[in-house]
């Protein structure tokens, strides 16, 4: 059965407020300063401030990774407000690290509720064994990563047949950010509880855009460029962009982001090389914040033309800076942005992803018109808005 969480209107928000205060644990595999794992830093970082602004004793677990995957001292420390706890890793396989001592940490943890962020990682399992232990409730958020999909897709499947599934199975109920993840969790658990709660998008504030990136990079005004923002792996689909450029001219696109270290670097590479788009593909390092949105803002649309996607932060913040966004309909965003009219949906499809580059090209009314659309779909995902959803599904739990 699937759980909807709604939006809570100001009233119920009011007397929510005046209710118990809930304690929480928050366990995800790498949290703040490893923002270089993308959106689920960010999401984490969203719930932990609405929630701990909201009354509730909460804490953070996480490993102990910095950025590019060096470590961070362990221990306890407070972080924007709310305590963190890093745990020593023994090893670690890019986002999963192995910390064994998450299991006696839970099932010493005297709290009321916990929330798992990840799936098949060295972490949260742990964490829902020791929770199980002592009688906790958890709910699982896999962020994408309930199906297998990309890589070592035959070591997943043995993995959840022998120990993922009695970490689902044990769970009070999943977490789906869109429509189109809970669709593959229903699939495959047609009775499991599942409620669909949007990633929280934090809105900016008076950003400026860089307009000095255009020349930087070579763009004459009467040419198009587009952002993408994130990690630079196998599923985002950037060879996809690379070739769809290369049958589209006046296109520019600027990819900024880390190496995610998975193929996907060498991938995009190569498909440049092969189209021939070499000088219009821009790659940039990692912009975190301001610069970032700085950047996004001074571009004409936004791409996210990816394999895959539970969600897509990234499509979400662009549109809340007034940026035209295409996106493949393999995100879980996708809903949303034909939903506010605030870009183009395509398949991961090299003609059709060349059509709406050409669409945006040569259609600036267009482009005006999703771009004033944007900030709607963005403040449809505040914080406020998503942290009583996510507060809601806690109270349910716990009755």
């Amino acid at each position: 059965m699937e759980h909807k969480a709604e939006p809570t209107r100001h009233a119920d928000a009011v007397k929510q407020s005046h209710r118990a205060a809930l304690s929480i644990t928050l366990c995800c595999p790498a949290y703040i300063p490893a923002v270089d794992y993308g959106g689920p830093i960010a999401t984490v970082a969203a719930l932990a401030a609405h929630l701990g602004g909201a009354g509730h004793e909460l804490a953070i677990w996480t490993a102990d990774f910095g950025m590019n995957r060096s470590r961070v001292p362990r221990g306890v420390r407070s972080v924007a407000g709310t305590q963190v706890r890093y745990f020593r890793r023994i090893a670690a396989y890019r986002w999963s690290p192995l910390v064994p001592g998450a299991y006696r940490a839970a099932a010493h943890n005297n709290v009321k509720i916990g929330h798992l962020f990840g799936f098949r990682d060295g972490l949260t399992v742990p964490a829902g064994s020791g929770y199980t232990r002592a009688r906790i409730p958890y709910v699982v958020e896999p962020m994408g990563m309930f199906e297998p999909r990309i890589r070592s897709i035959a070591i997943k499947r043995l993995f959840d047949a022998l120990i993922g599934s009695r970490y689902i199975r044990r769970a009070a109920g999943i977490i789906a950010t869109s429509d189109l993840e809970a669709g593959e969790i229903r699939a495959a658990l047609p009775n499991c509880r599942v409620w669909v709660r949007p990633n929280p998008v934090e809105i900016p504030q008076d950003v400026q855009p860089n307009m000095a990136i255009r020349n930087e990079l070579g763009v004459a005004d009467d040419e198009l460029l587009v952002a993408y923002v994130g990690r630079v792996s196998t599923k985002k689909g950037l060879d996809t962009l690379a070739t769809a450029l290369g049958s589209v001219p006046r296109v520019h696109a600027v990819v900024v982001g880390p190496d995610a270290r998975d193929g996907g670097e060498a991938q995009l590479s190569a498909a440049v090389s092969r189209n021939r788009v070499s000088g219009r593909v821009h790659r940039l390092p990692a912009l975190w914040g301001k610069n970032k949105d700085q950047l996004v803002a001074a571009c004409d649309a936004f791409a996210l033309p990816s394999r895959s996607e539970n969600f897509g932060n990234a499509v979400a913040e662009a549109c809340a800076l007034g940026v035209p966004t295409i996106v493949t309909d393999a995100c879980g965003v996708a809903s949303l942005v034909n939903e506010y009219d605030a870009g183009l949906v395509v398949r991961h499809d090299v003609d059709e992803l060349a059509g709406a580059l050409r669409t945006m090209r040569d259609d600036p009314i267009l482009r005006r018109r999703l771009g004033e659309n944007g900030p709607l779909l963005a403040r449809s995902l505040s914080p406020e808005t998503i942290g009583a959803q996510q507060e809601a599904i806690y109270r349910e739990v716990l009755g």
